[in-house]
């Protein structure tokens, strides 16, 4: 999921008709360490000289 703005993340899928109480399916959160390193190493890649 994205905005504009950043990035965010989906932490459960509901059903379109919200028919149940319970979301169909539910997610961990990322881990922010391995998010930011990830980040920071394409953005070291990508702002090294040719």
């Amino acid at each position: 999921m994205g905005t504009d703005n950043g990035v965010w993340f989906a932490s459960e899928v509901l059903r379109a008709d919200q028919t149940e109480a319970e979301p169909l399916c539910k997610f961990a959160p990322p881990e922010s360490d391995s998010v930011v390193r990830v980040l920071q190493a394409e953005l070291s890649a990508a702002t090294e000289p040719a």
